[in-house]
């Protein structure tokens, strides 16, 4: 609740702002020194809570994207995106031996492959991690063989605009909403 105080004061340098759960990004218009600022008033606010921030002219990282001023900000000003990845992740997909039906092993590889795909603003982006991913479960035992059928029948990259769009509704139907007043002895 405090914080929202802060954020007014420092409202006109803010160009946009999220927050999920305990990570954040803000694009900043304002100086670095006032970005600086920014920080030592959150921190200031809870001695026994510290934000930890990073301030660059290019790129950050927010949840799994990695969101940077690449060939797309030099045409247009859009950011690019690419996924990010923990260098502490271990990667420990569910093994082809596991009790897993072939289908939802199939389904796991095509919705990762869809979200590099929604993730990743670049063709040989996508092409890099995808391949890494094929590597990463390779070494975890799925045969070349299975995983080759599971990218084929995977969305292409060339599909990224219709995979970007929001899903119609698949029934024309109303929805119905009854709303009375609460009440104890009806409970």
């Amino acid at each position: 609740v405090l914080t929202r105080f802060v954020f007014a004061r420092h409202n006109a340098d803010i160009q946009l702002h999220r927050r999920f759960i305990d990570d954040g990004l803000i694009l900043w218009t304002g100086t670095r020194a006032t970005a600086l600022a920014l920080f030592a008033e959150l921190n200031a606010l809870c001695p026994s809570i510290t934000l930890t921030f990073e301030i660059s002219l290019t790129t950050a990282i927010f949840l799994d994207l990695i969101i940077f001023k690449g060939p797309e900000y030099n045409k247009h000003k859009y950011l690019d995106t690419k996924t990010y990845q923990k260098s502490v992740n271990r990667y420990l997909y569910t093994p082809p031996t596991s009790e897993h039906p072939p289908h939802c092993q199939t389904a796991t590889v095509q919705t990762e492959l869809r979200r590099y795909i929604k993730r990743t603003t670049s063709k040989a982006d996508y092409v890099s991690i995808a391949t890494l991913f094929l590597h990463r479960l390779h070494c975890r035992g799925f045969p070349f063989k299975f995983l080759a059928k599971c990218f084929r029948s995977a969305p292409r990259f060339e599909d990224r605009s219709s995979l970007l769009l929001p899903r119609q509704s698949t029934t024309n139907t109303p929805s119905i909403v009854f709303a009375t007043t609460f009440s104890r002895q009806l409970l």
